[in-house]
């Protein structure tokens, strides 16, 4: 993978983090303080990409191979990593969560759901019919 897709990979997980980490209202001290971490991150990522772009521009940051590239690719590989593992640890406590909160609430007010059982009765008995009188 090269660094600009590293770089562009990192700061789509990190929005992503962001977007997980800010469903989750009233949460501990260690939950803030890691969103406080992921925005810095998610804040520094466009600006380096932004620098590294400028730098390749002007031919001064090297080749690819360069031990700058090699170093920076490292440090962006091992931030997508940890981005990458704490977003799949959110992912699967919100998918959890939202499996507990569809058993727990129930989408339906005892009125619209009686409506809708009364429409269900008569089609049953409609189609009922329609299956008796079709095989007569």
């Amino acid at each position: 993978m090269d660094i600009f897709s590293t770089v562009e990979s990192a700061i789509s997980l990190s929005e992503r983090l962001l977007t997980y980490l800010s469903e989750y209202k009233g949460a501990s001290r260690d939950r803030d303080l890691l969103e406080k971490e992921v925005k810095v991150v998610a804040d520094l990522l466009p600006t380096l990409r932004g620098h590294i772009e400028r730098l390749l521009g002007e031919g001064s940051f090297g080749d690819s191979d360069s031990p700058t590239v090699a170093a920076l690719s490292a440090v962006l590989t091992e931030s997508k990593m940890i981005l990458d593992d704490i977003e799949k640890t959110l992912r699967k406590a919100k998918e959890k969560m939202d499996k507990i909160m569809t058993k727990l609430l129930w989408p339906f007010k005892k009125a619209d759901l009686e409506k809708q059982i009364q429409k269900l009765t008569q089609i049953k008995s409609y189609l009922r019919e329609a299956v008796e009188y079709g095989t007569m």
